[in-house]
């Protein structure tokens, strides 16, 4: 048997008891053949550490930790171990006992995740608890639980923390008031109380005494709680309150641009240094032009780009009568600067400077306003002259700081390309003939095309071509593509783009997208499948469906044009009566209400609707629970997994991620399941359904599936559609 560093282990084995101000955290390094391997490559937290030999003469090590866990090694692989030891102190009795109150008072043995509470372990081992170390004297530094199910009030007593630095409690239960007692806490940096309950008048103390810190208001979050308005004077008089008048607005289910309108609130306050080096200041901009506009804008963001084509307009125009817009951009690479070049915006762009737990820094870029809150890009904030907020985009359709422009300076003119010739509108072209069954019609239409664009073989058609491909492209339409038929029919609009004043065919209207596919498909058909396919380079508004459920008609509209947004609103919604299993924008943390409940279960009843969502949580319960137990499905890694539906609670799905969560993703089982049923139906006479011959059928899905699930690393979901609508009746209901 190879040595092990046995005196040294003894040693330290020898200081292993805890004792309540202090233990040791051990690094145990293991060395395989001459290659080094930490112990999951981490400092832990030691009871003991015991050698000795087993019943075979093995020599071995076995180490228990404080929480529990033990792990045994044995040396015939190992080459040597060496051991670090090092003497870490607790925290006081006063903070570990201000620990147990907050606990206490707000539910701790119902929390989602309580590790460690209440127990003799170091704190640092607590669930959502860091601490920090000043020679001998240990404090707890961070107390991270948000959306951990805290129910109850803030004890006072956490004011007996003295060093903590960031607090987040954002989106639990939390009651009462914020006490007073914790504006003593001169340390923090981030303090996160957001979606919770709190109620009463907003507490001057602590939050004036916050707002007066170097708190930045990206940092201190209190919005969608239930303080009562109106909002108190101390408030709207502080010289911070144009950086944090957001999350006093925010909070009940008021008129959140009544209030605003009722308040005087002064510009954000800048100083920005743009790509020519020129410096602008808050304090000169304003009063130097009639309108300042605050334009945060990115370049990967298509609704962006879509704001700054309307916004060339009006500032080509104005820019010499007083009309000013500052671009703002944190995309730190050299990409903002070309961009601007390569569009031809003519404004000058900043990159905001964030420097985190810190006060805002004057000497570089800066803008005392959280405009990455509430949202995402475009976010647009508009000053006059005497310095006051006249427009903000928080609570207000960006798109109407055009209107506004215009009454301020006036009519914002540009000019389009205009069709003259409307002689192929309504021409048929079929793209496919299906090869086996009935033959299941599909119509494409494209929006914003204009004449020059439908010549034989030109744009309208390729673009047609290529929305069919893109619907076929993912499993299990690709393997049953030969039971359709698919069609495009031509629809001339006027103009070719999405400005203010420009004309369309369709204009989201159903019953004209019905018409147009008629032409293909007689007068009247059996149901009627369209896709709406937009011209355009960026998404005009998010992607929806209108899901006629009485005969399985739709009409999907493509804002962005083809892209595999086209398979989740085609594929998923209209074709196979799929629902979202994302979590809506403003849902978090709630709860799938009884109506919506009530919905799932007529929906799925009288349509066969929403396959791939349950509000059932137990796995014999749900839609999919067949495929739960089945071997074949096991590499899917299916379950019963909560946020679903639009809503974060109350709603699951079956898998991570899919089709209708994330429109990069393949269909899971069950949406593959509900796709080949109504495929199935449609294109076969007296067809009833077998298990069994749609799991073999789905072999091949599922192989792809697994591989590319395996592949999948998501990051933020981004949301590119909205909800559809669900109308009960025919196609024909939509010329009511």
């Amino acid at each position: 048997m190879k040595r092990i560093y046995f005196i040294l282990l003894m040693l330290l084995a020898a200081g292993m008891a805890y004792a309540q101000k202090e233990y040791t955290k051990t690094n145990v390094q293991t060395y395989y053949k001459g290659q080094t391997y930490p112990d999951n490559n981490s400092y832990k937290s030691y009871k003991h550490i015991i050698l000795g030999l087993d019943a075979d003469g093995r020599g071995y090590y076995k180490q228990v930790m404080s929480n529990g866990f033990e792990s045994t090694s044995y040396d015939d692989a190992v080459d040597r171990i060496a051991i670090e030891a090092q003497r870490v102190y607790d925290v006081s009795d006063e903070e570990r006992a201000a620990l147990m109150d907050f606990y206490n008072a707000t539910d701790g043995p119902h929390w989602k995740q309580n590790d460690g509470w209440g127990t003799d372990r170091p704190v640092e081992e607590w669930c959502g608890v860091y601490t920090t170390t000043y020679g001998k004297n240990a404090y707890v530094k961070t107390l991270r639980l948000e959306n951990n199910n805290l129910t109850g009030t803030i004890p006072a007593s956490l004011q007996n923390l003295s060093e903590l630095n960031f607090l987040e409690l954002g989106g639990n239960n939390l009651t009462g008031t914020v006490p007073a007692e914790l504006a003593s806490l001169k340390n923090l940096y981030i303090v996160e109380l957001q979606e919770n309950k709190f109620n009463g008048p907003f507490p001057e103390h602590p939050f004036v005494d916050w707002m007066n810190s170097h708190i930045t208001c990206e940092d201190f979050r209190f919005f969608n709680n239930n303080f009562s308005y109106p909002i108190p004077e101390w408030a709207t008089k502080h010289e911070r309150f144009c950086e944090f008048w957001p999350d006093f607005i925010w909070q009940q289910d008021e008129g959140y641009q009544r209030i605003v309108d009722s308040l005087y609130i002064e510009g954000p306050k800048y100083q920005l240094t743009d790509f020519a080096g020129k410096t602008h200041w808050s304090a000169e901009d304003y009063p130097n032009n009639k309108l300042t506009i605050l334009y945060r804008w990115e370049t990967w963001c298509p609704y962006s780009k879509m704001l700054s084509e309307k916004l060339k307009a009006a500032y080509n125009r104005y820019k010499n009568d007083g009309l000013e817009i500052l671009g703002i951009v944190t995309d730190s690479s050299e990409e903002p600067e070309n961009y601007v070049k390569e569009n031809g915006i003519t404004w000058p762009n900043a990159l905001e400077k964030y420097y985190a737990y810190s006060t805002w820094d004057y000497e570089n870029n800066n803008i005392v306003i959280p405009m990455r809150l509430f949202g995402g890009v475009p976010k647009v904030f508009a000053i006059d002259k005497k310095g006051k907020l006249v427009f903000q985009s928080f609570y207000q359709d960006y798109n109407n700081i055009i209107p506004l422009i215009e009454s301020m300076f006036g009519p914002v003119d540009t000019e389009y390309y205009t069709s003259t010739d409307y002689s192929k509108d309504g021409e048929v072209v079929k793209l496919q003939t299906a090869t086996t069954g009935k033959g299941i019609d599909i119509v494409f239409i494209g929006e914003a095309f204009v004449d020059k664009d439908m010549v034989t073989g030109g744009k309208y058609e390729q673009k047609m071509k290529e929305a069919m491909e893109q619907f076929f492209a993912m499993e299990p339409y690709t393997s049953l593509r030969n039971r359709f038929n698919v069609y495009a029919v031509k629809a001339v609009s006027p103009n070719d783009v999405f400005g203010k004043g420009a004309v369309h065919a369709i204009n989201e209207n159903d019953a004209k997208a019905f018409d147009y596919a008629r032409k293909a498909l007689g007068d009247s058909p059996e149901r009627i499948m369209v896709g709406v396919v937009y011209n355009s380079g960026y998404a005009i508004d998010r992607d929806h469906c209108s899901m006629y459920m009485a005969d399985g008609s739709f009409v999907a509209y493509m804002y962005d044009g083809v892209g595999m947004a086209l398979n989740h609103e085609m594929g998923g919604h209209g074709f196979a009566l799929l629902y979202d299993e994302y979590v809506e924008p403003g849902n978090e943390g709630k709860t799938l209400p009884d109506e919506q409940k009530t919905e799932l279960d007529n929906t799925w009843e009288k349509y066969g609707a929403g396959a791939n969502v349950d509000y059932h949580k137990e796995s014999a319960e749900v839609k999919w629970a067949k495929m739960l137990t089945d071997p074949r499905y096991t590499n899917e890694n299916l379950g019963v997994i909560e946020g679903a539906y639009l809503y974060e609670k109350g709603a699951y799905r079956p898998s991570e991620n899919s089709m209708m969560r994330h429109s990069d993703s393949p269909f899971n089982a069950p949406s593959r399941e509900a796709i080949y049923k109504r495929v199935m139906q449609y294109s076969e006479q007296d067809w009833t359904y077998d298990y069994e011959k749609f799991v073999e059928f789905d072999s091949l899905s599922r192989a792809a599936y697994s591989r590319r699930a395996a592949r999948e690393n998501k990051g933020e979901t981004v949301y590119r559609h909205r909800q559809p609508t669900l109308i009960t009746g025919s196609w024909r209901h939509a010329y009511k």
